[in-house]
């Protein structure tokens, strides 16, 4: 069985990381995936420039919230990013990274491989 992995991914203003993060996931050895990216209007054009890199990438998709400063403390923003990215996703697992952390090489294909002989669990959290 194929399962298609969402990878939702919150960004804000970490340019220094921000490239890495995305390269764990073109890394991956598992290759059935999307990494939505929603970027919480980072002020910084260095995270644009980054981002910009990767617009016509087949699995990435990238988004920006477009909210104003002075919203931005108003809610939980990564949380209400993320519940945005879950309408938005099409995969039969969802998975998140930061824009400051990494994934190793064989992460999704540790995850896919355990969810798809445990068709039982709805959930399982694993930290590489």
């Amino acid at each position: 069985m194929t399962a298609k992995v969402s990878i939702l991914m919150t960004c804000y203003n970490k340019p220094e990381w921000l490239r890495e993060s995305i390269e764990s996931v073109i890394e991956q050895t598992y290759t059935d995936w999307e990494l939505l990216i929603f970027d919480d209007n980072s002020p910084d054009p260095k995270v644009h420039e980054i981002l910009y890199h990767y617009m016509n990438h087949p699995q990435i998709q990238i988004w920006n919230s477009h909210i104003s400063e002075a919203k931005r403390y108003n809610t939980a923003r990564y949380a209400t990013l993320i519940n945005e990215m879950f309408q938005l996703s099409v995969g039969n697992y969802i998975t998140y990274l930061v824009d400051d952390d990494r994934y190793y090489p064989d992460r999704l294909q540790i995850l896919v491989d355990y969810m798809d002989s445990h068709p039982d669990h709805q959930v399982v959290y694993h930290p590489l």
